[in-house]
């Protein structure tokens, strides 16, 4: 039996399908994209998105769970901003807190909002990205917290 994390980073993602689709309705390869890996109907789309599946991380169903780290950048230009916004708010809705705010939530489940450089690929292409969401992750669960500056853990 595999066991559940403790602790999970999100990096440029995809959360609410329908909504990539939407914001995106100019470009048939977002449709295409979203067709190919899930077929054409939308109400699949929206079960399949991770702010439906965000149901699942509350303390009952993820027991273990203490952090999650949204990590996306400005410079993005496949993926817009609004995608990690929907997720904290679902995660928000199932108790989890973001960092800053009151700490942690009441059963210490704390969310990052995590800025990084970069257009879309940049992120795990030039690694930057994906080495600061895990030493975020990593600083958050076993060190106390992210550090104030980059490359504090590593």
């Amino acid at each position: 039996m595999v066991r559940a994390p403790v602790g999970v980073a999100g990096l440029c993602g995809l959360y609410n399908l329908p909504l990539l689709a939407e914001n995106h309705a100019d470009c048939p390869a977002y449709e295409e994209f979203l067709q190919a890996a899930f077929g054409g109907d939308e109400s699949v789309w929206l079960r399949a998105s991770p702010t439906v599946l965000a149901a699942k991380m509350g303390g009952e169903r993820w027991e273990k769970g203490r952090c999650v780290v949204l990590a996306s950048s400005a410079e993005d230009e496949l993926v817009e901003g609004m995608q990690r916004d929907v997720m904290a708010r679902a995660l928000e809705e199932r108790g989890w807190v973001r960092r800053g705010a009151d700490g942690a939530g009441p059963d210490g489940r704390e969310l990052v909002l995590l800025d990084i450089d970069g257009r879309h690929d940049d992120a795990w292409r030039e690694g930057r990205g994906v080495a600061r969401a895990i030493e975020v992750l990593i600083g958050r669960l076993f060190g106390g917290g992210p550090g104030p500056k980059e490359g504090e853990f590593f």
